[in-house]
């Protein structure tokens, strides 16, 4: 947790949970202040859940008061991340996590870790075609920054193979099987 403000903040009562159906899954130890810019730790040993690396999870930050929540609350989703790749908020607008060049705990974090797929180019908004040409000129181009080849889906093992996808805006999945050439 992160405090960007210029205060210290105690936290003491509140609770972190991955299950928005009980948002009291562990409560933060009474007396508990997180100074001003500073970080707070917890890791698998602290709270009593875990995160699914496979199929994603969330994360839900619920403030507390002697009467119980209050409302107030900071929410984080992640879909299917890497084993051993941290993940993390790149600013302190973002609402979404990213992997992470390094791991960073107890200061800010590392810098965003890009590709080595990346969004090449979008045309979202073409000029209106020809007359004659019924092909939808609207694309995404993706290119393949790296030194070799990336699959454009991912083998879970016990749970199951999965492709990668386009969202929001776009729906697209590809094919399983489907395999991106460096460069």
């Amino acid at each position: 947790l992160y405090n960007p403000g210029t205060e210290a903040v105690d936290v003491g009562g509140w609770f972190l949970s991955d299950n928005p159906e009980d948002l009291t899954e562990y409560q933060i130890a009474e007396g508990t202040v997180i100074d001003a810019g500073g970080y707070l730790t917890f890791d698998e040993t602290d709270v009593p859940f875990a995160f699914s690396s496979s199929c994603g999870d969330e994360l839900i930050l619920s403030v507390a008061d002697a009467g119980g929540l209050t409302g107030a609350r900071d929410f984080v989703e992640f879909g299917p991340v890497e084993t051993g790749v941290p993940y993390g908020r790149v600013s302190q607008l973002s609402t979404g996590v990213t992997r992470l060049s390094g791991p960073s705990r107890g200061g800010g974090n590392a810098a965003a870790l890009v590709g080595p797929v990346v969004i090449n180019e979008i045309m979202y908004h073409p000029p209106d075609p020809d007359l004659g040409i019924t092909v939808d000129t609207e694309f995404v181009e993706l290119y393949n920054a790296g030194d070799s080849a990336v699959d454009l889906y991912s083998d879970f093992s016990d749970y199951g193979v999965h492709p990668w996808k386009l969202r929001g805006g776009i729906g697209f999945e590809f094919p399983v099987g489907t395999t991106m050439a460096a460069d």
